[in-house]
């Protein structure tokens, strides 16, 4: 894998052949899609709404592109990086709009600093100057500190995204951050493309029980009815 720098095409790739944006295949991804709908309230990095992005036929890290690392209370790794729909002979095919992202040289374990929950992301390969040498699978973990809680891989098989739905991550407690894991194909690439991540907010912690509520609501009453009773057989 590459790990320094050097020219564009080592960085993303160059992709050969057009894939429609969104509906040359709506069929099983498109329904996919529709199932997988993120519940209301969420938040979805579409990434065309960043306030300086690059050139449609272009591409720049997270921070310029967005103004710095946060987005919507996440913080994005500094390895992620924007890219235009119109670079390198159609090299980016968004899930929607006209930007998505992509891991820089390949890298693995790429990281989102959050507390949201992570409801699900559409993820592709990308190809390497035309070669096919886009990472054969993702896997996004669920974190707290250091430690993995749960993980949710994805195969990829296309530079057509696919769903990945981790909306399981729900259910975790004390998640504070999401790390995306990458494979790496023949020649050790392991580069995605990834949009329209969405993001939801943790379930509220749970009240102390009812019967406890009206327990504690009672002993004022019970301390004044015994003040009561005293004073009348004063």
């Amino acid at each position: 894998m590459q790990t320094g720098s050097g020219a564009i095409f080592s960085r993303i790739g160059k992709r050969g052949g057009r894939v429609g944006k969104i509906g040359s295949g709506f069929g099983a991804a498109g329904f996919a899609c529709l199932l997988a709908s993120p519940v209301r309230g969420q938040q979805v990095a579409t990434f065309d709404d960043l306030m300086n992005l690059p050139p449609e036929n272009s591409f720049s890290d997270f921070a310029t592109a967005n103004g710095g690392s946060v987005l919507d209370g996440v913080t994005w790794d500094a390895q992620f990086y924007v890219v235009g729909d119109q670079y390198g002979s159609d090299y980016a095919c968004p899930h929607s709009g006209h930007f998505a992202v992509f891991n820089d040289f390949g890298h693995s374990g790429l990281t989102l600093t959050t507390t949201s929950v992570l409801n699900g992301a559409w993820f592709g390969q990308n190809t390497y100057a035309g070669g096919g040498h886009g990472a054969p699978s993702v896997t996004v973990n669920a974190m707290s500190g250091d430690a993995v809680l749960d993980s949710v891989s994805l195969d990829l098989t296309s530079t057509t995204l696919a769903y990945l739905d981790t909306s399981r991550f729900a259910n975790l407690a004390g998640v504070t951050g999401y790390r995306i894991d990458n494979t790496f194909a023949a020649g050790g690439y392991g580069h995605w493309i990834a949009d329209d991540f969405s993001w939801s907010k943790p379930a509220p912690t749970p009240g102390p029980p009812a019967l406890l509520v009206a327990l504690l609501g009672l002993a004022p009453l019970s301390r004044l009815r015994h003040k009561q009773r005293a004073r009348q057989k004063v």
